[in-house]
């Protein structure tokens, strides 16, 4: 399939515009644990789905707590920072885009953790851009990775700081 055939038109510039300017707040939010600021960027109802989960959030304070749930992991593995890349976007109808998004994700000194892949269904509201859909193709596995990379890191860490106590005695 060619992009011609898709459904839609390639954005134009001041629609790409305001989809990096939504995706600049929405990174900001999840840097600081915003769960409010965050929620408030997306419409109602709002879905998120993955390989294994799926769900519907019917109001913003769903949306809210859902996201607070996540916080403790991403703080646990030292996210510091998020930027994001927009990979594509398509205007669907006049109100309707689809966003095909990368995140980054940092450590406090600056040096990447890891990244996930995002499509996100946009409605041009009165109030703004919202995100109504959230497809999550990759998150779940590349955060296990890095979970599973920090504890081994861990785990060798201790290993050499053992070695080095017991040749000290």
């Amino acid at each position: 399939m060619t992009d011609d055939q898709l459904i839609g038109r390639s954005a134009d510039e001041k629609t790409r515009a305001q989809v990096n300017a939504f995706l600049h707040a929405y990174g900001a939010s999840l840097r600081t644990f915003d769960a409010d600021t965050s929620a408030g960027l997306w419409g109602e109802p709002g879905m998120v789905i993955s390989d294994e989960f799926a769900g519907v959030l019917d109001s913003r304070e769903e949306m809210a707590a859902g996201l607070q749930q996540g916080y403790p992991r991403y703080q646990q593995l030292g996210l510091a920072d998020i930027a994001h890349e927009l990979l594509g976007c398509r205007a669907i109808t006049d109100k309707l885009i689809l966003a095909d998004v990368r995140w980054l994700f940092y450590d406090s000194q600056g040096r990447l953790l890891t990244e996930g892949l995002y499509v996100y269904l946009l409605r041009r509201d009165r109030d703004g851009l919202r995100a109504y859909t959230a497809v999550a193709v990759d998150e779940a596995e590349r955060i296990n990775e890095l979970t599973r990379r920090q504890a081994a890191a861990a785990l060798e860490a201790k290993r050499h700081a053992g070695g080095a106590e017991g040749s000290q005695g």
